[in-house]
């Protein structure tokens, strides 16, 4: 009985991830697929960076990263704008919209390039998909 009981919980989580993992890959392989650098890959590739990817909401005004800040993550904007603005946020520089990659050089881990050398804000309600 409690062998079974241990099968059935098992059997559970690994359909749960799978399940996920379904979700995951309908939801954002689209974006994926409208992003420049990835439109080369294999599809099995672009199955493992969905799996990694986490969504992030924005509403308007709010930072997405600061200039200094320590960068961690590749942004894709799924959906939405934001903009590069100076560090008072006074003046703005760029416009980014969907299917824009920043922050890849911070995931690739080489020595002097972890900060963030660019401020972002948002400026229209948007979602941000990120992969650490």
């Amino acid at each position: 009985m409690l062998f079974s009981q241990h099968r059935r919980r098992c059997v559970q989580r690994l359909v749960c991830v799978a399940v996920q993992a379904e979700i995951a890959i309908s939801v954002h392989m689209e974006a994926l697929r409208r992003v420049a650098i990835f439109q080369e890959c294999e599809a099995g590739l672009l199955v493992e960076l969905v799996l990694k990817l986490k969504l992030a909401v924005f509403s308007p005004g709010d930072y997405v990263c600061r200039k200094g800040d320590i960068g961690k993550e590749l942004y894709i904007i799924k959906r939405g704008r934001l903009t590069v603005v100076s560090d008072d946020g006074s003046k703005v520089f760029a416009t980014l919209a969907d299917g824009v990659v920043f922050g890849e050089i911070s995931v690739l881990n080489i020595a002097g390039t972890c900060l963030n050398d660019a401020t972002l804000t948002s400026t229209e309600s948007e979602t941000v998909v990120t992969a650490a």
